[in-house]
């Protein structure tokens, strides 16, 4: 609460708070501490209470850059923050498009894709289910990613962060 109130009496007026509570019951699992959606809503709320007075709070930071099979969680957390305190803002800092083809275990289940399509996903189609995946378990309307772009050469920034951002537009265009 001091550094908030400091933050605010600097001029910050929107604070958004990284709270390990959120990202221990992502990285746990929800259904492994509450047996209901009421359950998960009452210990959300009592978290979102310890900051909803303070002068300047915001919103909330998830996980940071959450792997696929944090997804389904997250959403759950996500839409329980937004239920109990729907304007709370909730940053969500999702992985980058790695260029390497060995990546895509980070954005989806390769073993289920190769089963569902007969082949090992380009990083393009696991990049693109794993921003199709984030978006239908949150309902989220924003996203964010690392991007470096001053520490890389100019040809890393058009063959690499460049397309990145293309995808992102498209699938972000894609969910309004």
């Amino acid at each position: 609460k001091i550094f908030c109130d400091k933050a605010y009496e600097a001029g910050i007026k929107k604070i958004v708070i990284s709270d390990q509570f959120f990202s221990v019951l992502i990285s746990e699992g929800v259904a492994e501490r509450y047996s209901s959606q009421e359950e998960l809503d009452a210990a959300v709320a009592a978290r979102l209470a310890i900051y909803k007075d303070i002068p300047g709070f915001y919103g909330v930071a998830l996980n940071d850059e959450p792997r696929y099979y944090l997804l389904d969680d997250y959403g759950l957390v996500f839409k329980s923050i937004k239920r109990v305190m729907p304007n709370c803002f909730i940053y969500n800092n999702l992985q980058y498009c790695h260029k390497a083809d060995t990546d895509t275990d980070i954005y989806v289940d390769t073993e289920a894709w190769e089963a569902e399509h007969g082949s090992y996903p380009t990083n393009k189609e696991a990049y693109t289910a794993y921003l199709r995946h984030f978006f239908e378990a949150t309902g989220a309307k924003q996203l964010a990613i690392d991007v470096y772009p001053f520490k890389e050469t100019a040809s890393e920034w058009v063959n690499s962060f460049y397309p990145n951002v293309q995808m992102l537009k498209s699938i972000c265009d894609e969910y309004g």
